[in-house]
């Protein structure tokens, strides 16, 4: 009987690199999922005081319930700003994120022809 070839190693999101070192994610609102484990620096905020810095334009939205600074999102080139898209969806996702495409390529640090 011929045997299957054991699967790859797959590497968990937790162990990638999603956007550069140090940039902290807000949670806020329910989507940010109690017991999920953090993909990165995170911290939680008042969900009316988000919505009030986003207003001012001091707060870029990633997903519903997560945004980041802006000045951090304006620091980050576009691929930098899709890992850590990629991160904000992992973050609330209540079942595991399966990538392909230009994500997976993104998370290997794969070159890619287009720009970001």
């Amino acid at each position: 009987m011929p045997s299957t070839p054991p699967a790859p190693d797959a590497r968990p999101l937790e162990d990638a690199t999603l956007g550069p070192p140090g940039v902290v994610l807000l949670l806020s609102g329910t989507t940010a999922l109690p017991g999920a484990d953090p993909v990165g620096e995170e911290e939680r905020a008042d969900p009316a005081v988000v919505a009030r810095a986003e207003a001012r334009g001091e707060l870029v939205r990633l997903r519903a319930g997560v945004h980041v600074e802006r000045g951090d999102w304006e620091a980050m080139s576009t691929r930098e700003r899709h890992l850590l898209r990629i991160r904000a969806l992992a973050r609330v996702s209540p079942a595991p994120v399966a990538l392909g495409g230009p994500s997976a390529a993104a998370v290997h640090g794969l070159p890619r022809l287009a720009p970001w």
